[in-house]
């Protein structure tokens, strides 16, 4: 009979095998649909750094106070990207082209107004931009913070939040497309790496596709076959093109899941996350099914549906405060009470 620890030592080989397989399943994967290894003409990796050097621009913009002068290499690299997109015959989409245009007036505006920075920029370089029809008619500046703030907080966000709970327990009514609809239109507007917005989000509102979908994930066992509508959120790997960024993915995948949640909430509709910790085998069968584009990873599902009336959830308790944050500071808890 084998020992227990010698039983214990084989489990843990085991587990370290089927781990070191499935952390090159993820490498490969990065390595092979990232922009890292795309040439410098391919569209997806220029979308990705005509974006990035946007919001780079934009974010300098909104600074108290610029610097004169700033970010005249973004700027060409910029510059340069939109001409290899306009030699490709391929163009960005409507709202990065007012995106652009936006920053690019702005940005010209800002500078010329302190007498620096457009002189050294290459020759043409502006005329580049003007020409290739991106940046022909600025859109409206944005409303200032404070007129947004005024009246959006004005209601009970702890109230909200603790009003959700994972459902579990799903009436057979269908889910409106519309609200489904509404709850994406709202979750966009979740902060992105260099505003980017490489979160895809893949609905399946039929019951019986849903529970076709909910076969590869295990965590839905005992409700899945009731669940009328299932979301896949997923996350477009070819617009990274750093290696720093390679686990960027699921960062803005998450933070838009959590909006995409509420969102749900805020409509009426039940939902419950369910993990994609998946082996590389089963992330392999699901690709076959062809419901999701091979450069895109799956951050996770949501199942989405109207409430049972009756239906119970569970109390998932939560840490107190002081066991989560840690505040770090010079002054000591009696000197900042008696401030």
């Amino acid at each position: 009979m084998v020992k227990a620890s010698a039983r214990e030592l084989i489990q843990k080989v085991i587990h370290l095998f089927h781990y070191g397989i499935n952390v090159w399943y993820d490498c490969f994967r990065i390595i092979r649909y990232s922009s890292v290894w795309r040439g410098m003409n391919d569209f997806r990796r220029q979308e990705a750094w005509i974006r990035a050097d946007i919001h780079k621009l934009e974010k300098a913009l909104s600074l108290k106070s610029p610097r004169p002068g700033f970010g005249g290499y973004i700027f060409s690299r910029l510059a340069d990207n939109v001409d290899r997109l306009s030699m490709t015959g391929k163009k960005l989409d409507e709202v990065d082209m007012l995106w652009l245009s936006d920053v690019f007036h702005k940005y010209v505006e800002f500078q010329s107004s302190h007498g620096c920075g457009l002189d050294r920029l290459p020759t043409g370089i502006i005329e580049s931009f003007l020409g290739s029809g991106f940046c022909s008619e600025p859109s409206s500046a944005p409303a200032s913070p404070e007129e947004k703030y005024d009246h959006a907080v004005e209601f009970d966000f702890r109230k909200f939040a603790w009003s959700r709970h994972s459902i579990r327990d799903f009436s057979a009514q269908l889910v409106e497309r519309d609200l489904l609809f509404k709850a994406v239109d709202m979750a966009r507007k979740t902060p992105s790496v260099c505003n980017r917005q490489t979160t895809r989000v893949h609905v399946f509102d039929d019951p019986v596709q849903a529970g076709e979908v909910l076969k590869y994930q295990g965590g839905n066992r005992g409700f899945g076959d009731a669940v009328p509508a299932v979301a896949i959120i997923t996350s477009d790997i070819s617009q990274f093109f750093s290696p720093d960024e390679r686990n960027q993915m699921w960062i803005d995948g998450g933070l838009f899941s959590m909006s995409f949640v509420y969102a749900l909430h805020s409509l009426g509709l039940g939902s419950c996350c369910l993990n994609w910790s998946v082996s590389s085998k089963t992330d392999r069968a699901f690709r076959k099914t062809g419901f999701i584009p091979a450069e895109e990873s799956v951050i996770m599902m949501v199942a989405i549906g109207h409430v049972r009336k009756g239906s119970r959830v569970a109390s998932s308790r939560r840490l107190p405060v002081d066991r989560i944050a840690t505040f770090h500071s010079s002054e000591t808890p009696a000197a900042r009470s008696q401030g």
